[in-house]
């Protein structure tokens, strides 16, 4: 009998075969058959995965790779590791962005070609303005955001989701906003043929909760 909180923080090893033994394997699939939270936990956790394999391989890194990097690292704002107890679906869509900036860094032959762009409304109480672009970069689904108008939090973090619906959405990472009170970033992502048209940006503080706040920053919907 495996614990709930040990199960959720293991959900990887149902994911990446040669993490667990066939013994642990069984224990966390009969956990996760009789667990809704964990499901969906492994849900976002497996269409990661699958978003990353979608990319196709990787090529071998050229000789300006680290150039490449920071330039299109450049006016980005850290991704920052979570400080909670993040479940192992959390913790891989905190370190996208930085997964997103070495992938497309390989794979970009060209821009952004933005198949669409909405502006995000503002939630209650917040000033923030931008816009997401969403398209494909070399291929690859991706999307541009840009908002301006952010404090810098004295605690927590801003995160970014996409979503099916409000009740079902999927972490692309945390991030702090820049100096200037901007946040612009650029990570493949499912978008709207997977049926993932929202967009939100949300406050999260930290309090070992993997799962969203009721705090929206902003919101976009792609057509």
């Amino acid at each position: 009998m495996i614990e709930h909180e040990e199960a959720r923080l293991q959900l990887a090893d149902l994911v990446v075969a040669g993490l667990a033994d066939a013994t642990r394997i069984d224990a966390l699939r009969s956990h996760v058959a009789a667990c809704a939270a964990c499901r969906s936990e492994l849900a976002d956790l497996e269409l990661l995965d699958q978003t990353i394999r979608d990319a196709g391989p990787v090529p071998a890194p050229s000789p300006d790779l680290s150039r490449r990097v920071l330039a299109i690292a450049a006016g980005h704002p850290p991704v920052r590791t979570r400080m909670r107890r993040a479940t192992a679906a959390r913790a891989i869509g905190a370190l996208v962005g930085v997964v997103a900036l070495v992938v497309l860094s390989l794979r970009v032959g060209g821009g952004l070609q933005v198949s669409q762009t909405v502006r995000f409304a503002a939630g209650q109480g917040w000033h923030a303005a931008g816009s997401v672009e969403y398209g494909k970069l070399d291929g690859v689904p991706t999307v541009h955001l840009h908002l301006s108008n952010l404090p810098r939090l004295r605690s927590g973090y801003y995160e970014i989701w996409v979503a099916r619906s409000p009740s079902e959405r999927l972490s692309l990472g945390v991030y702090d906003a820049s100096a200037a009170g901007t946040l612009d970033v650029t990570l493949p992502a499912p978008g709207g043929d997977e049926g993932y048209k929202g967009i939100w940006v949300t406050s999260e503080p930290e309090d070992n909760n993997p799962m969203w706040s009721n705090d929206t920053v902003a919101a976009a919907r792609l057509a």
